[in-house]
């Protein structure tokens, strides 16, 4: 964890300057998707409780909007691929996990866009604990970023069940623009 902290204020020192690409592209014209997969599990954070569970809960989440969507969603070949980053934030720091995010989406530049805002320029008198998910959706095609949207809620503790509520909520409102 020390690391992924050292590495958010690394990120901000460099890009802080930097722009984060927002597109806003829509669904119309795609009919399949496939989520942003690993070659190897992932290394869980021990500092993150239940994080393996969580990355389940959205990729379920992801899959239930596509489908809802009218998208088929499954493995190989798809128009889009759908990618994942989580960022943990508190008062003073700003993890990411983005083992589900793909390569070359420009993590760092978000990771300092969002300890900036989130830490930095927070104004919140309280001690908090906030996750965002930022979702990209990308042309399989042309490998170009057609849309990235992403949520934020505080995180409290609470059954699966709550959890995975809250996790659709969060993944429906970043992709909400996507499929209007």
């Amino acid at each position: 964890m020390i690391a992924r902290i050292a590495l958010a204020a690394i990120a901000l020192a460099a890009i802080s300057c930097s722009s984060v690409e927002m597109p806003k592209g829509k669904s119309k014209g795609y009919t399949s998707a496939r989520l942003v997969t690993t070659s190897k599990p992932p290394t869980y954070d021990k500092d993150i409780p239940n994080e393996a569970t969580a990355n389940r809960m959205i990729q379920k989440s992801l899959a239930a909007n596509f489908r809802a969507n009218n998208f088929q969603v499954g493995p190989g070949s798809a128009d889009l691929i759908v990618g994942y980053m989580v960022l943990v934030q508190n008062n003073y720091s700003t993890l990411a996990l983005d083992d589900y995010f793909g390569y070359g989406r420009d993590s760092d530049a978000i990771v300092a866009k969002a300890q900036t805002l989130g830490v930095v320029k927070n104004d919140r008198p309280d001690a908090f604990k906030a996750g965002t998910v930022v979702v990209d959706v990308i042309d399989a095609r042309t490998n170009k970023l057609v849309y990235r949207g992403h949520a934020t809620r505080d995180i409290y503790g609470g059954s699966d069940a709550q959890r995975q509520a809250l996790i659709n909520e969060v993944v429906t409102e970043a992709l909400q623009d996507f499929f209007r």
